[in-house]
This record gives structure tokens, C-alpha cells and sequence, in this order.
């Protein structure tokens, strides 16, 4: 399951609080979406959060996009209103969270490409 994120720019109307009730109204079965909220008063303009569940980022993105789109072309007070943007969030916290971890070094996969220790001799079950 993905969270995304759908920057609105509406025309004349505000965003009508019951908005994410809309969409979710406006989700067919294969929209996989599971909740959907609206943050009115977020910085750069009302978003609506939408989780979909996808089998990829890419894939979760393109079905939000899809549905938001609908649903601002069916409501009467916002169908000349915009989608800016409709992508996952990034979030900074979790990434200086993870730069912080000690020894591993901010990778995303720890301990996966670390190099391996030896001892100078061979590895017998490795062939030279």
C-alpha cells in the first residue's frame, strides 16, 4: 500500500471538506483504494492523501492521478479545478533518521553491499 499525495489548485471554490468522501465515492473496485483524506490548510495548497494499494510506486501513482481526475471532473463546485502534482511524499525525518544510524552510514540497505572482512586467506568455496 502507497500513500499519495494530490496538490488541488481550485479555480473559484475552496476544496468542500467532504471532498475525500467524494472520491472515495468516485474509486472503482480496480482503484484499490483503501482511505482517503483531505488537509485543507496544507502548505502550497490543499492535498488530498489518498492510499492505494498497487503493485508498484509507479503503479499507485497513476491510479491516484486517474481517480483524483475523475473525481474533480464529476463535482459540480470543482470540475474546472486543477491536479498539480500526485506523487508519494517525500519525508525528509525518516532519511536523516536513517543517515544517523550508527555504523551503517545512511545506506538504504544495511549490510547488504558491505564489503566483506577477511582474514588474507581464501574462501574455499570460492574459486580463483
Amino acid at each position: 500500500m502507497y500513500l499519495i499525495h494530490a496538490l488541488l489548485r481550485p479555480s473559484d471554490h475552496p476544496v468542500p471538506d467532504g471532498f475525500a468522501a467524494f472520491v472515495s465515492d468516485c474509486a472503482e473496485p480496480d482503484d484499490q483504494l483503501e482511505h482517503a483524506g483531505l488537509h485543507p490548510d496544507a502548505e502550497g495548497g490543499p492535498v488530498l492523501g489518498l492510499f492505494v494499494t498497487a503493485p508498484s510506486m509507479a503503479a499507485a501513482e497513476g491510479t491516484a492521478r486517474a481517480l483524483v481526475e475523475r473525481a474533480l471532473k464529476r463535482h459540480p463546485a470543482l470540475d474546472e479545478s486543477a491536479l498539480v502534482r500526485c506523487e508519494v511524499p517525500f519525508t525528509p525525518p525518516f532519511y536523516e533518521w536513517l543517515a544517523l544510524l550508527p555504523d551503517e552510514g545512511g545506506r538504504l540497505m544495511p549490510g547488504r553491499f558491505r564489503p566483506v572482512e577477511t582474514d588474507d586467506k581464501p574462501d574455499p568455496g570460492r574459486e580463483k
